[in-house]
């Protein structure tokens, strides 16, 4: 995932253009200092998005504290890309429900 360097917060169109750039086509950003923010064909794949990276990260805080974290190779990145649509469908219905 890439990473916003400008800690500085996004209030002006030219910030939002370098913002957007350094996104490219990445499901979503981690902004230096200000969190994260997550696009999607959807508003409810964009939030099912965001889920399942507070949970990743939550997850590879677990492991890096066991141990060394492996992160996912190429192939297998390029998996969870091919099939992320269909499922953060699936996680939006689930985040709905459990309202």
């Amino acid at each position: 995932m890439p990473v916003y360097d400008d800690a500085r917060l996004i209030r002006g169109r030219e910030a939002g253009e370098a913002l957007a750039e350094d996104l490219g086509n990445a499901g979503g950003i981690v902004m230096r200092g200000n969190g994260a923010v997550t696009v999607g064909t959807s508003v409810g794949a964009a939030a099912a998005r965001m889920w399942v990276l507070e949970r990743s990260a939550e997850m590879n805080q677990v492991a890096a504290s066991a141990g060394t974290p492996r992160p996912l190779g190429e192939e297998e990145f390029a998996y969870w890309e091919s099939v992320s649509e269909e499922i953060l469908e699936r996680i939006w219905g689930y985040l709905k429900s459990s309202e």
